[in-house]
């Protein structure tokens, strides 16, 4: 998936473009190692957020 790709390479708080949509990646740093995300959290232009790796799970397993 381009844009779980293109979300993994980008850093906090970076904003990137794919097939013409600005995202940004979504991800401060957790407060605590027991708190690690496991999640890659993206910021859509209209500020709300969704997790793209459960997106791309969802597409694949058929959610």
């Amino acid at each position: 998936m381009r844009l779980l790709a293109a979300a993994e390479a980008a850093d906090h708080d970076e904003s990137f473009n794919l097939d013409g949509v600005t995202y940004r990646r979504f991800d401060p740093p957790a407060r605590a190692v027991r708190l690690a995300r496991c999640c890659t959290w993206l910021l859509r232009p209209n500020g709300t957020r969704f997790d793209v790796g459960a997106t791309g799970a969802d597409c694949f397993w058929g959610r």
